[in-house]
């Protein structure tokens, strides 16, 4: 599902960019085949209700269901942006809904208390707060921040739960869900001025890049793992530095340098 929704975000920024009526007519194709299979009470994710029987949100810790709800979202907002049309943003909507209806935390009456082993939706959650307006849906992207760190998925440093964000003094875990769990709470602080979370932003992007990223600007030292290591330690033949990291850290790194207008960003 992810790599459908990656194809139709840059699919419809593309058609911002030009007219091309077959690429039109393969985003409104698949459009409409994304929107024919989300199930009537918003929730959308084929390979759990094709392949797993309908189960729902049991394995949180690798089953990217929110993942791939993030992407959704994120390609729908850029598809309205790009060309004006809702029936993409409708079906991300029912889904953000869905996710409301679902996700929150102890003594909110929902009946999750859980978080992504990956993040993404949360930055998409905010996108979708800028294109719409409604408050809720910045309110969940924070609830969903704000829960790493307590010990919803077993208290890993591998997905970023083994300390909560704001409380953190160095970058560690998996690379590519740090950086997109930063990106997500340097939205949040631009959109609601917490200064917590912008000085623990500060704080964490200065000890990536004075000890963690390689001088190619490489991060994730360890393959198996795709992790950060120890400080200074940055191997040169068995380094992770995958492509996704670099593009996680141009999106966190971006969203710092709008947010404070500091040119090391």
């Amino acid at each position: 599902d992810s790599d459908v929704y990656k194809w139709l975000e840059a699919a419809s920024w593309q058609l911002a960019q030009q007219e091309d009526e077959a690429l039109a007519a393969d985003v409104d194709r698949i459009v409409a085949l994304v929107a024919a299979a989300q199930q009537s009470d918003g929730y959308l994710n084929t390979w759990f209700q094709l392949l797993k029987g309908g189960e729902r949100y049991k394995d949180l810790r690798w089953g990217h269901e929110l993942y791939c709800a993030g992407h959704l979202i994120q390609a729908a907002v850029a598809h309205h942006r790009a060309t004006g049309r809702s029936e993409l943003l409708d079906v991300a909507r029912r889904f953000a809904d869905h996710v409301d209806s679902v996700f929150g935390p102890p003594g909110s009456g929902k009946p999750v208390d859980g978080i992504d082993g990956h993040p993404e939706i949360e930055t998409a959650l905010v996108e979708l707060y800028r294109e719409t307006g409604e408050r809720r849906y910045l309110d969940l992207a924070g609830y969903f921040v704000d829960r790493f760190g307590h010990g919803l998925l077993g208290g890993e440093a591998y997905c970023q739960d083994r300390v909560p964000l704001r409380e953190a003094t160095d970058v560690e875990g998996h690379a590519v869900r740090q950086l997109y769990l930063l990106a997500a709470a340097t939205d949040l602080a631009t959109e609601t001025g917490d200064g917590e979370l912008r000085a623990a932003a500060e704080r964490l992007w200065a000890a990536m890049t004075a000890a963690k990223t390689h001088v190619t600007g490489g991060l994730g030292a360890h393959h198996d793992e795709e992790d950060f290591g120890d400080p200074y330690e940055l191997p040169n033949e068995r380094a992770y530095c995958e492509t996704c990291a670099a593009i996680a850290s141009v999106q966190w790194s971006w969203r710092m340098a709008l947010l404070t207008g500091e040119a090391r960003y």
